[in-house]
């Protein structure tokens, strides 16, 4: 009995870019996991540098007390201004300071202290309060240095801007928490550090096939977590992954 074997080349390439077809499906919903995968670690990482960046839960006291303290060291109240008067240029001074501004008279005021020879002779006076002024003496730590107040403001100014300054505390973590929200994971899993309360401009993502990086261009970004506790957390993010990798996971 024969046996007829045909070699039919069209009926071979058909097959082969079939099997190709389903190869490239393979390949391509694998790389669309591991993508969606990707993505969801880089927010988790987010998520972790967001939630231990200084201040912790456990240090918001110290970082309102440092924050009171360096709004302090730029700003003062006349009665703070009249202190300083005394101990670097006598009562007399300090007495002539404090009644022409009691008395509403700027100018003669303005004119004492000019004249005092005090480090705060030439302090800002008659202006609305400068916001810009503790940023200018920031020094790289994020600290303020200033020697001497650099402006005289009224109580309710300086009230209302030491709730302004108290409210920024967390806005660094809001760097994070804007790349984790754009990732879709949780922007405000620390609500006082989240973009509801400090915003999203922050944060940016740059998402490439096999990469994702992660940027928080707040001022403060660097020196609010270590490399210890970045190395830290890049380590649980790939044991996130590499459990999302797993199969069935």
């Amino acid at each position: 009995m024969s046996r007829a074997i045909q070699i039919d080349a069209s009926r071979w390439k058909s097959q082969k870019d079939a099997l190709r077809a389903q190869l490239d499906q393979k390949v391509a919903e694998a790389r669309k996991s591991t993508a969606a995968d990707l993505r969801e670690t880089a927010a988790f990482v987010a998520e972790e540098l967001g939630e231990h960046c200084f201040p912790s839960a456990a240090a918001i006291g110290i970082a309102t007390a440092a924050m009171r303290f360096d709004v302090s060291r730029v700003y003062a109240t006349a009665s703070k201004v009249c202190e300083i008067l005394k101990a670097s240029s006598g009562e007399k001074t300090a007495a002539a300071f404090y009644g022409h501004w009691k008395q509403g008279n700027l100018s003669a005021a303005k004119n004492v202290v000019r004249k005092s020879g005090s480090p705060i002779s030439g302090i800002i006076m008659g202006e609305r309060l400068q916001p810009q002024l503790r940023e200018s003496v920031r020094d790289k730590n994020g600290r303020v240095k200033a020697a001497h107040p650099l402006q005289l403001v009224t109580k309710e100014e300086l009230a209302a801007h030491m709730r302004e300054a108290i409210a920024e505390i967390g806005k660094t973590g809001a760097g994070w928490f804007a790349c984790a929200e754009r990732l879709g994971g949780d922007g405000n899993k620390v609500p006082w550090k989240g973009t509801a309360r400090h915003g999203s401009d922050a944060g940016q993502v740059s998402i490439q096939e096999t990469a994702i990086e992660i940027t928080n261009t707040s001022p403060l970004a660097k020196k609010q977590i270590s490399p210890g506790q970045v190395a830290a957390i890049l380590a649980r993010g790939q044991q996130f992954l590499l459990k999302l990798l797993q199969p069935n996971s």
